[in-house]
């Protein structure tokens, strides 16, 4: 039984196994797979996170470190431990204004005219008669707490 160290938020924690322990960083553009098989020898796969090729990467890659055929299921008994981190995604703006408004209307930030921080003085603002996340929120009738809606009295 080899004796493995991996790395987590928290710092490196030990884990015994004869089994293969993988860690799947899933990126924009690369995913990128690494296995430490029963020995405790680091491999790792380099895979397109979207390809026609096949059709999930980090299945794809975990298929191949296991020299496992394209649509082979990955045998449990054959895996320890699995990992996942996502360390691509999407914002609208690199600043919080147009981010913001983005996440407001779901519309980008050009389309609603910010596209910059916005200062307290600015006479920017979102355009009065769209439709924001908070308009049907605050319409929609929500319990909050047993017999109660709102408008009620506590």
């Amino acid at each position: 039984m080899a004796i493995t160290i991996t790395g987590n938020a928290t710092g490196p924690k030990r884990i015994r196994s004869d089994k293969w322990q993988f860690s799947i960083d899933r990126g924009g553009t690369f995913t990128d797979v690494i296995g430490i098989d029963p020995d405790g020898r680091l491999h790792t796969a380099k895979l397109l996170s979207d390809s026609p090729a096949y059709p999930h990467a980090a299945i794809e890659g975990i298929r191949r470190l296991l020299d496992l055929p394209l649509d082979a299921p990955i045998p449990e008994d054959r895996v320890a431990a699995l990992g996942m981190s996502f360390t691509q995604a999407y914002a609208a703006a690199p600043v919080c204004s147009p981010y913001r408004a983005s996440l407001m209307t779901g519309q980008y930030p050009a389309r609603v005219g910010i596209t910059d921080y916005l200062r307290p003085d600015s006479p920017i603002h979102l355009p009065t008669g769209l439709v924001t996340v908070s308009g049907p929120l605050q319409s929609a009738t929500v319990r909050r707490s047993a017999g109660h809606t709102p408008g009620d009295p506590v």
